[in-house]
């Protein structure tokens, strides 16, 4: 009589202790481990129940239903217990995908169906008879025609459990080797009374003794995960992190095949089983090679993401995988290309204006070197500061363009090859209305023909017509401004090419050539300590030349003139122009 009231007792405990699992873990299903042991506690707490059921029931029905109702748990029991085993040790990607699942937990899915269903019921059990074991009222019943299949996969199921579990033993260190052998010995204690009762024939098969040794089941797990951390929260958290993180991540072996992938990476690229194939064939199209990655969304929108690594290695050293990182920088994009659609327009309204101007201060320009040349001694000085600022003026508006087309090329010079003679003769020829207007005379000499270099032709006679500029202005009436083109070979075999141009004009004060010289002169506050249009000119003449790797030199003496040198070398096979 004491063996039936401790069955029972067991089949109490475990459909309680059930319970408290199903609630403890129940807020952690986020890992893959927990949602397979919450559904291995939810069959054990539906054999319980039903065999409690079996038991306490006095109505012949109602013990039947309930002797079929087990198989609603021991049906899917075996296929999850060896699931969940190989999602806490199993280092293989295709374990983890929905076909292998399904494989396994098929026939203990038609055990199911054929439970729920009345017409399927006698294919598993069938020929109910009442007995009495032990003094408590139980039933018998013959197998259906399912049940040899059930059983025999369960069997196979259980013991290919326990091959996995040795074999993880001999691949895990540690705490996680007690728990396998924990685990392993709680499944073998409830598999190994099914086993005993089944093929033995024994009365304690009616009894249903094996519903009450899976407390122990229960217990060895609960072990595990409370004493030996079986469910950490360290992977349960890197998992959440994982899953939760907005931009995609993915995991590869260091055979390149998909490992992991969170829930962005799976819905930015639609994927279906990705995991255990080469990232190429996971990833059709996506060119980790590339700074930047181009995707099509759900909506047919454009994405784009910035691809990031972190190498996986071994404690040997030895790489094991890699972490991809996509960085989504689809808003940084709309953002660079509202910004550069706005700059660009103001660039082209810049470009504009200066051009108009340009053609308005050239006739103002006119106008006022005619009004100084007849001009009596009284008003002589006043004209002679309106021709120079309306010359100032037009300067200004000449380098603007320029500058404007160096922005929208982000200063990169646009390199051709160009004859600088060429350069310079086509130059005095624009030079030559200021020249007569100002009455100074432009020599040009050349040593040699052609001088070929390469470079940027805009922005080397953009350089050259500032430096000319301000020797005409700087120069009196019935002066000369000389201008020289050569060729030089240095010691070490460079070729440079040198331009210089000299005036015999009102030169530059210490104070002035010190700002001339500096390598940043920028724009000075103070307009005695500038020289005469080396403002915003110069500083666009130092950022040309320094592009061009060259340099400029200059040399003045007050009231005796000017003399600047500018030095380019010739254009290298290899060598960058600067950004």
């Amino acid at each position: 009589m004491a063996l039936p009231f401790v069955l029972l007792f067991l089949n109490v405990l475990n459909f309680i202790v059930a319970m408290l699992v199903l609630n403890s873990f129940f807020s952690s299903r986020g890992l893959a481990p927990v949602r397979w042991m919450l559904l291995l506690v939810s069959s054990f707490c539906v054999i319980s129940f039903c065999t409690l059921g079996t038991y306490i029931s006095r109505d012949l029905e109602t013990q039947i239903l309930f002797s079929r109702m087990r198989f609603l748990g021991l049906g899917p029991l075996p296929s999850i217990w060896f699931l969940f085993v190989l999602s806490l040790y199993g280092r293989w990607g295709w374990v983890k995908s929905r076909w292998f699942s399904g494989m396994i937990v098929a026939p203990g899915i038609v055990t199911v169906l054929l439970t729920v269903f009345p017409a399927g019921r006698d294919f598993i059990i069938r020929d109910f008879q009442p007995i009495t074991v032990s003094g408590f009222s139980v039933l018998r019943y013959s197998e259906g025609a399912w049940f040899p299949v059930h059983y025999a996969w369960a069997m196979f199921l259980v013991g290919a459990s326990i091959l996995c579990g040795a074999f993880f033993f001999f691949k895990e260190r540690g705490a996680r080797r007690a728990q396998i052998v924990i685990l392993v010995a709680s499944s073998l204690l409830a598999a190994g009374v099914d086993i005993y009762c089944v093929l033995s024939g024994s009365p304690l098969r009616w009894l249903l003794l094996s519903s009450g040794t899976f407390l122990f089941s229960q217990i060895g797990i609960i072990v595990a995960a409370l004493k030996l951390g079986l469910l950490d929260i360290v992977p349960l958290a890197m998992s959440r992190v994982f899953n939760e993180f907005p931009d995609p991540v993915i995991v590869v072996d260091a055979s390149d095949r998909v490992r992991a992938v969170n829930r962005a990476a799976a819905g930015f690229f639609s994927l279906k089983a990705p995991l255990g194939r080469p990232f190429h064939q996971a990833f059709p199209g996506v060119d980790l090679t590339r700074a930047e990655i181009e995707a099509v969304d759900e909506n047919g929108e454009k994405i784009f993401f910035s691809p990031d690594f972190e190498i996986l290695s071994m404690s040997s050293g030895e790489g094991s995988g890699r972490i991809i990182f996509l960085r989504n920088i689809t808003v940084q994009k709309k953002v660079e290309s509202r910004l550069n659609e706005n700059l660009e327009f103001k660039a082209r309204l810049l470009s504009l204006v200066a051009h108009d101007l340009s053609g308005f201060l050239q006739a103002q320009s006119y106008l006022s070197s005619r009004l100084d040349r007849e001009a009596g001694p009284e008003l002589k000085p006043r004209t002679k500061i309106l021709v120079d600022s309306l010359f100032a003026s037009k300067d200004m508006v000449a380098n603007i363009l320029p500058w404007v087309r160096t922005q929208e090329n982000q200063f990169r010079p646009i390199v051709r090859p160009f004859d600088m003679g060429v350069l310079l003769q086509e130059l005095v020829n624009n030079l030559e209305s200021l020249s007569l207007i100002r009455e100074v005379r432009i020599h040009l000499e050349l040593t040699r023909q052609p001088v070929i270099i390469e470079g940027d032709s805009i922005m080397i006679e953009s350089v050259v017509r500032n430096l000319l500029t301000n020797a005409i202005r700087a120069s009196s009436s019935g002066q000369i401004v000389e201008m020289f083109l050569e060729e030089v070979t240095g010691l070490d075999g460079v070729t440079t090419v040198r331009v210089r141009i000299r005036d015999f004009g009102s030169g530059m004060s210490a104070r002035q050539l010190e700002f001339a010289r500096s390598p940043s002169p920028g724009l000075l506050d103070e307009p005695a300590a500038r020289p005469l249009g080396f403002g915003l000119g110069l500083s666009i003449a130092r950022r040309f030349v320094d592009l061009h790797h060259g340099r400029l030199e200059f040399a003045s003496e007050e009231g005796r003139g000017t003399s600047v040198t500018l030095t380019l070398p010739s254009h290298e096979p290899g060598r960058e122009f600067r950004a």
